[in-house]
């Protein structure tokens, strides 16, 4: 198992109860192979450029670590909300 980090960009009008909901859509997930250590919400900032004409976004990062194999079903899902604007997957 190897650790990671997913640093997901939500639209901010989508609502905090949204984001959580999504957030905890994506945990169950990962945790179906693997841990969740970490979730840590960073709130609306400030977007360095527009992303589908949005000035803003609400930051989440999550820190896991999973078998490679579940990567490309979380990267499904994450492509698939309608709420997400950007997200990363990175090795630790």
């Amino acid at each position: 198992m190897r650790e990671y980090e997913n640093l997901i960009i939500f639209n901010p009008k989508s609502g905090e109860e949204n984001i959580s909901k999504e957030t905890d859509r994506f945990k169950e997930i990962i945790e179906k192979n693997g841990k969740v250590s970490k979730i840590d919400k960073w709130g609306i900032r400030q977007l360095a450029y527009p992303i589908k004409k949005k000035e803003q976004g609400y930051y989440v990062l999550i820190e896991f670590t999973v078998e490679k194999e579940i990567l490309p079903e979380l990267d499904h899902e994450l492509k698939l909300s309608k709420n997400v604007l950007r997200h990363c997957v990175i090795l630790k």
